[in-house]
């Protein structure tokens, strides 16, 4: 696979598009252009006995997990980091989005090969598990897998939670489209909350990139699903924009 080139939007003009000024109280961005623990917004990385290689190509981060023991049971490599979310427990609107590929077949039940989940104590779980082509949304155990079918490419991917509504609603997104969406079990996220995200090999070794997964609690109400059409778009390019932004002022030299 080749990594695609990053291309700079200008902020204001997604701005005016939407027609608000951008108020964001709290906003964490992992960019890959170091390694998640290297960025200073909060990420550790977890320890594994077999520690997948992994190493940064213009400002993504790519990771390469291989099979180890063909088993049975079968033993593979893995690479995976975690932040703490108490820094934005009690958001009214709260959105986690991220931009990846992977070149492995989805394995559900082996959580394989890449793989984001914002979880905690609390029994509120968003879990995907993304393959090639593939992807699997689940909330709760009781409640069917959500399985997504797509182009071999580079996604984005978009979660958007309202939580001070009675009840709480979520929306997930891939490419500016609806998924899924509806009532949520519950407000997330809570103090003891934390989102992981990463890579392992299980069927086979895979590789995968990582451009950006950023969170953020904006002000305002998300737009209901009739609504969504061109303001998720503009959502959307807003969050792209955003990114590109900060990457570019941080990318100049002092």
């Amino acid at each position: 696979m080749m990594l695609p080139k990053k291309r700079c939007l200008a902020p204001t003009l997604i701005f005016a598009l939407v027609g608000f000024e951008p108020a964001f109280p709290q906003f964490s961005s992992y960019e890959a252009c170091v390694f998640p623990e290297q960025a200073e917004e909060g990420w550790i990385q977890i320890e594994s006995v077999h520690q997948a290689e992994r190493f940064i190509e213009n400002c993504w981060l790519v990771q390469t997990p291989i099979i180890v023991e063909q088993g049975p049971p079968v033993v593979g490599q893995r690479d995976f980091y975690r932040r703490e979310l108490a820094d934005m427990a009690g958001s009214a609107v709260w959105v986690l989005t991220w931009r990846m590929e992977t070149d492995g077949p989805l394995a559900i039940g082996a959580v394989a090969p890449a793989s984001v989940a914002a979880g905690g104590q609390s029994g509120i779980l968003y879990h995907f598990t993304i393959g090639e082509d593939q992807l699997a949304f689940q909330r709760d155990p009781d409640i069917p897998i959500v399985v997504v079918d797509y182009e071999p490419s580079v996604h984005v991917f978009e979660l958007r939670l309202q939580n001070d509504i009675d009840p709480p609603t979520f929306q997930f997104l891939m490419d500016g489209k609806i998924i899924d969406s509806g009532p949520a079990l519950g407000p997330y996220p809570s103090k003891d909350s934390s989102i992981v995200f990463g890579t392992r090999a299980a069927i086979e070794g895979n590789m995968t990139r990582w451009d950006y997964i950023a969170m953020w609690n904006p002000n305002g109400q998300i737009p209901a699903v009739s609504e969504w059409g061109v303001v998720g778009m503009a959502a959307l390019l807003l969050t792209t924009a955003t990114l590109a932004f900060r990457r570019s002022r941080k990318s100049k030299p002092a």
